[in-house]
């Protein structure tokens, strides 16, 4: 068949490759939780999240599965867990405009908890966008808190894994807990997005949307047209910032200008404080042209030909080369028919911290593409843009990533030297195959190789004896990846100075040298031996579950009660006081002559001398006084 005649019927070939379904794309899974702490009304006091989670909502595409959960305190299903269409996107748009943030306490693993009850028995993949302020805070007792955190990342963080839950975490304050829920992210391949304000709330939720939807993004031109495929069940056109003056339209490829006042079936317009959002539902094929789109605008298309990473998580790490399985699928089938595939172009570009730089995609035979992804050198966070077009069609899909190193490592002090603690947060590795060694040299001895101990949960630890002096520790992980490609992963020397006097976490560098250490940021509720520790008290790494994970650690033993210094003080002049009231009510010495007189009559009729009558000291003490003043009148 002559290349222009295939060129001719590309269209007909998508039409023949979709399957008889709803014109959507695939149905998806999302769970989205959110904080309605107080600590979340300050970092997002004009509740600009719910204008932005209405705008999630309504781009999520027909036909998936959604629901929306709010946590304070307390855990309250705010939208019912249902299929989404038309009348549920508008439901919750509506209950979501409008979150009260008076929660006292932020009880996030019960939230998780929650929204994934169905985890056990879960049968497909499922996103997870949780937004918070970042903390976990259910009690005053640290301990308590850290029993928490001990159990979202070492019971229920595997859980979800394990069921195909990923979780999407998006914090809103610099006091968020970003240790934590970058580690529940990389442990379940999600991605981790921190938001410096709440004005960054809608793009921020807009680049998770590629993760949990999948929509094509399509290409506009200066002059605002576009190429709407065959097979392309809705459009959604967005221009941020609603409400401006100049209106905005969209037309057809038969000319028909549509505005805020067409009258439409199969079309709906929404207005709202931060955006305006045109949705046209089973577009005509051809060229379109957005009119009043703005610096911002974008158009998402929900069509049969979708794009989708299997194996990517939203968190790598270094690597020397990465190559990540892309599908383009139909109808939810692969797309294998030769002739199609010789039709069209894929491309694949990396952005970043590092620049922007093209990536290697290989076609296969199956449909399937090797995109090969040169490990960026810079930790941080990018965006990969992947392109697909042909002569009739073109769209991108835009998913971000964090990079960042795999090892989080703390130090614990110990009797006998220290306790090594490491945390392997990586969803794509396959943890029963790996293995992690520790080289050890106290100097000006030779260095020997130790294993590190595995534990639950991705945590390895290894204790190293020696009171004093220095030690260098460089860790050597190998394994392979959940695809059987070998792993392999080796630090830089990591210094410590015994004793070490406290906890102390190190932050290492994408090239494995430890850039900095640190105290960790949280102590335990209560001292620990080195040989009862279970394991950091903070994430990360997490400790392991050497205790019952779901008991709460029991409330630390009160010290023998002081009475505080002021309150001696205070006790012991108050007692004075008192005392001196009553000696000056009944034993203080009264000078009164009448009484005087009386005292003097009652000894003439006891036949007693005045200054021996019982009791008459003041009398007594008063005679004594007078004499020498008698003597010195004479």
């Amino acid at each position: 068949m002559k290349p222009r005649i295939l060129r001719a019927l590309i269209p007909w070939l998508l039409l023949g490759l979709t399957a008889p379904l709803p014109a959507v794309a695939a149905a998806g899974d999302v769970r989205i939780i959110v904080d309605v702490s107080a600590a979340m009304g300050r970092a997002d006091p004009d509740n600009r999240r719910g204008e932005a989670l209405g705008l999630l909502l309504r781009l999520l595409p027909e036909g998936s599965d959604a629901g929306v959960w709010t946590y304070g305190q307390y855990v309250n299903m705010l939208v019912k867990y249902d299929q989404v269409g038309g009348l549920w996107k508008e439901n919750a748009a509506i209950l979501t405009a409008d979150l009260e943030s008076v929660g006292q306490r932020s009880n996030l693993l019960e939230a998780v908890e929650r929204a994934t009850w169905d985890r056990a028995a879960a049968d497909g993949p499922a996103d997870v966008v949780l937004l918070t302020d970042g903390r976990l805070d259910v009690s005053d007792d640290p301990g308590i808190d850290e029993a928490q955190r001990r159990r979202l990342l070492a019971d229920l963080a595997p859980e979800l894994a394990a069921a195909g839950y990923r979780v999407h975490a998006l914090t809103l304050s610099d006091r968020a807990d970003n240790a934590l829920l970058g580690q529940l992210a990389a442990l379940t391949g999600g991605h981790h997005g921190r938001l410096e304000g709440a004005a960054e709330l809608p793009e921020g939720l807009l680049a998770v949307l590629g993760w949990v939807a999948g929509p094509a993004t399509l290409t506009l031109s200066e002059q605002g047209s576009f190429e709407v495929a065959p097979g392309t069940g809705a459009l959604t056109a967005l221009r941020p910032g609603g409400g401006l003056d100049t209106p905005a339209a969209l037309v057809t490829p038969g000319g028909e200008r549509l505005t805020r006042t067409t009258s439409r079936q199969r079309l709906r317009w929404h207005v709202g404080r931060e955006y305006e959002l045109i949705t046209v539902d089973d577009p005509a094929p051809g060229r379109w042209r957005f009119e009043g789109a703005g610096a911002g605008g974008r158009v998402y298309a929900y069509t049969d030909l979708t794009l989708d990473y299997p194996d990517l998580p939203g968190t790598l790490f270094p690597d020397r080369l990465r190559t990540f399985d892309l599908v383009l699928s139909s109808g939810g089938r692969i797309v294998d028919d030769v002739d199609f595939l010789s039709l069209i172009d894929v491309s694949a570009r990396l952005h970043g911290a590092g620049g922007d730089r093209p990536l290697v995609v290989e076609p296969g035979d199956d449909g399937r593409f090797a995109v090969n992804m040169m490990g960026p050198e810079q930790a941080g966070e990018y965006l990969l843009e992947t392109r697909v077009w042909g002569p009739t069609f073109e769209q991108t899909l835009s998913l971000p990533l964090v990079l960042k190193h795999p090892l989080s490592v703390e130090i614990h002090p110990a009797e006998d030297g220290f306790v090594l603690w490491v945390q392997v947060s990586a969803a794509e590795l396959d943890h029963d195959a790996l293995r992690l060694a520790a080289l050890v040299k106290r100097p000006p001895g030779a260095a020997r190789m130790f294993p590190l101990e595995r534990m639950p949960a991705g945590l390895w630890k290894l204790v190293v004896p020696g009171a004093r002096g220095l030690a260098e520790v460089t860790l050597d992980l190998k394994g392979s990846y959940l695809n059987d490609r070998p792993f392999d992963l080796r630090t830089q020397p990591i210094r410590i100075v015994l004793p070490v006097p406290g906890v102390r976490h190190v932050d290492l560098g994408m090239d494995g040298r430890p850039a900095l250490v640190t105290p960790a940021p949280v102590a335990e509720a209560e001292p620990r031996s080195a040989a009862n520790r279970p394991g950091p008290a903070t994430p990360p790494p997490a400790a392991p579950p050497a205790l019952p994970a779901a008991a709460e650690p029991a409330a630390p033993e009160a010290p023998d009660a002081v009475l505080p210094v002021w309150l001696a003080v205070m006790v012991a002049v108050v007692n004075l006081a008192i005392g001196l009231s009553v000696w000056w009510l009944i034993g203080a010495p009264r000078r009164d002559p009448e009484q005087d007189e009386m005292l003097n009559a009652l000894r003439r009729a006891a036949g007693l001398p005045e200054e021996e009558l019982p009791g008459d000291t003041a009398a007594q003490e008063a005679g004594e006084a007078e004499a020498p003043a008698e003597k010195a009148a004479a």
